[in-house]
């Protein structure tokens, strides 16, 4: 028995809303469907085993509302987060931004649709109608449920896109706005591209993102796919990806978490072909109350392929982590090489830090690691670099510099990686300034 909550009451009221408006009939049909699946369950408990060290009864007393339409932002707010030369789709408070996005220089390499355009024509998305169904995921129900828009992109076989994509989600300060992106990306073979996927706001108001991405990535593709979440510190997020990759293509993922209340990433990766070459990275920090929480889950379906997870967090004040990884080899995944490894460094004794590394293997030849570590810095090197005249506070930065540089080194972009080092440096100008 699901009990009514604020936010059950809230959505009946999102879904009710949606459901009157001048929309087709399949897409009412697609929305009954996710939303009586949620409603048959409402939000976990930490009785579920998938949320077990997560609480999220936050969700169900916060009197979010539902966006319904974009608040004024200026363009030069999106020199922080996007390059003058890159393309970039620019959604505010949940809606696509015509004015902010630019994306004219690819027109001939990407075929694109922005959903909310195309909700009145199934032959418009094609891409993305039969994929949105209702999964075993809770909040991917409530997305197929009260998503509003989002775009799909179709990148072209052998393109070679020089500027960066961008897909930029940016809050203008509307209070207590929920959101429900949905986007839909399909990589043609022999394709080079690097996406950037950002959700940031530009106060402190509340809000609530419930995203979904899908990524299918063809054949003999090189892909970099960044995900930058950088919300305020009363936000909350939560975001579900799902990654397909063809046989021979190379996929680097990387995430960056430094903002928000609650988080919670779920990020599952399908390799489907022989000789795939993956790495998914992350670095998250966590101040305040933050409570951020990683589930990773990368499926070998085929021989031949290697998969590396670093997942790395700081923790400050009284800021909580959660890693959940799994590596799952199907029985006809042989000579799979995949690694695993979470790394946490506390730097208040009431941070807190739980790591669930797991392994599934049905394949008999196979190379498959896993590990975890959790702890302080170390006081004999604090204390090294004390004396050589260093404060407290500098040594600790310059140690955790440290500790997140090795994941940072991944990303292969040096004007990405220079954005996400201002972040970090952010984060430590915030807990030295208490």
């Amino acid at each position: 028995m699901v009990t009514t909550t604020q936010s059950n009451i809230c959505f009946q009221e999102f879904y009710a809303e949606l459901q009157h408006a001048n929309q087709p009939d399949w897409l009412k049909k697609l929305r009954r469907s996710g939303f009586e699946a949620f409603e048959s369950q409402g939000i976990p408990t930490r009785r579920h085993e998938e949320y077990k060290y997560t609480n999220l009864q936050e969700l169900t007393t916060h009197p979010f509302v539902l966006a319904r339409e974009t608040g004024e932002i200026q363009a030069s707010v999106l020199d922080r987060w996007v390059p003058q030369e890159a393309v970039c789709f620019v959604f505010v408070d949940g809606f696509f931004s015509p004015a902010l996005s630019r994306y004219d220089e690819i027109a001939e390499s990407i075929e694109f649709h922005v959903l909310s355009d195309g909700l009145m024509s199934p032959a418009a998305l094609k891409h993305v109608i039969q994929p949105i169904q209702v999964s075993d995921d809770i909040f991917d129900m409530l997305n197929t449920a009260l998503f509003q828009d989002g775009v799909v992109l179709k990148i072209k076989d052998h393109a070679e896109i020089e500027p960066q994509v961008h897909i930029v989600s940016l809050f203008s300060g509307q209070p207590d706005v929920f959101i429900s992106p949905r986007h839909w990306i399909e990589i043609g073979e022999c394709t080079e591209v690097s996406l950037v996927q950002t959700s940031a706001s530009l106060d402190d108001q509340a809000c609530w993102t419930n995203a979904h991405t899908q990524i299918h990535v063809a054949q003999n593709s090189q892909v970099a796919y960044t995900q930058i979440q950088a919300d305020s510190l009363a936000a909350y997020h939560i975001h579900n990806t799902q990654v397909h990759v063809a046989r021979d293509s190379q996929v680097e993922c990387f995430t960056l978490t430094t903002g928000g209340r609650v988080v919670r990433n779920n990020f599952n990766v399908a390799l489907d072909g022989p000789g795939i070459d993956m790495t998914l990275n992350c670095l998250s920090t966590a101040r305040g109350h933050q409570h951020v929480d990683h589930h990773t889950v990368v499926d070998h379906r085929a021989p031949h392929s290697m998969s590396s997870q670093l997942y790395k967090n700081i923790l400050a004040d009284k800021g909580r982590t959660v890693f959940n990884g799994k590596i799952f080899v199907r029985q006809a995944a042989q000579q799979t090489n995949a690694y695993q490894l979470n790394r946490n460094l506390l730097l208040s004794g009431k941070a807190e830090a739980d790591t669930k590394p797991q392994l599934e293997i049905f394949a008999d030849d196979v190379r498959c690691t896993h590990g975890a570590t959790v702890g302080p810095i170390n006081d004999a090197e604090l204390f090294y670099l004390q004396s050589r005249g260093m404060t407290r506070d500098q040594a600790i930065s310059v140690m955790s510099h440290g500790f997140a540089e090795d994941v940072l080194a991944t990303v292969s972009d040096d004007e990405m990686r220079d954005s996400m080092r201002t972040l970090l440096v952010d984060f430590f100008d915030a807990i030295e300034g208490k």
